[in-house]
């Protein structure tokens, strides 16, 4: 066997497997497509797809819904008072909201005195 036979063969042995891997994997990818088509057509995936749905809705309902035991019972018994009663309620919870606005500034009040203290005794320190 000659060097130009040789080096023929081994041309014709390259190409030939570069052809069957082409043709291979044409036939892989078309055998692929044909079983993506079928499962997504089939039953299974819409089953699965509707029940994730489903599920979703009930996940997003429990997240809105979500309120403490004590909350639910407090707005029952909100919806059920009487006019006098709602009124002296209300009272009650703007009685409330002062004492907290009081009790903030009471605090910012005493971080103010603690933060004044704290600059006369580095102005002190310093002399």
């Amino acid at each position: 066997m000659s060097l130009g036979n040789l080096i023929k063969k081994t041309l014709y042995v390259g190409v030939g497997a570069a052809v069957t891997a082409v043709d291979l994997v044409g036939e892989a990818v078309e055998e692929m497509t044909k079983k993506g088509e079928e499962f997504l057509d089939s039953d299974e995936l819409k089953d699965g797809v509707e029940e994730v749905k489903i599920k979703t809705q009930k996940t997003i309902e429990k997240v809105v819904n979500l309120q403490p035991d004590n909350v639910k019972d407090a707005m029952e018994a909100v919806e059920k008072m009487t006019h006098e009663e709602w009124l002296k309620f209300k009272d009650k919870v703007n009685s409330m909201e002062f004492m907290k606005k009081d009790e903030e500034k009471n605090e910012k009040s005493e971080e103010d005195k603690k933060d004044i203290i704290e600059e006369e005794s580095d102005y002190v320190e310093e002399d």
